[in-house]
């Protein structure tokens, strides 16, 4: 997988899980993340559990300031993790709550 497949990814995995489409592509770097089996996909810290590495493009899609960073895996192009910043966190519950 290059940059352009793992944003590709990112881009189509995002409105599945929250992240607004005026959000943009702002970075992507190939990574080794650590991740623990069955741990939360979302802004959760994992629970214990053995840590394993895994090759990982880390994209970050991005409105201003607010920005949400995608986790997908180098072989398989699976999504292994979301995290938000807190102010992106906040703006994408509360337009959910407003419907």
């Amino acid at each position: 997988m290059n940059a352009q497949q793992a944003i590709a990814s990112a881009q189509a995995a995002a409105p599945a899980h929250g992240v607004p489409a005026n959000y943009r592509p702002a970075a992507a770097e190939l990574r080794i993340v650590e991740l623990v089996e069955g741990a939360p996909l979302r802004d959760e810290l994992p629970p214990p559990g053995p840590v394993y590495d895994r090759s990982a493009w880390v994209v970050r899609l991005a409105l201003d300031i607010l920005w949400v960073e995608l986790t997908i895996d180098d072989q398989t192009g699976e999504l292994l993790r979301i995290r938000r910043s807190r102010g992106a966190a906040q703006a994408i519950e509360q337009e959910a709550a407003d419907g």
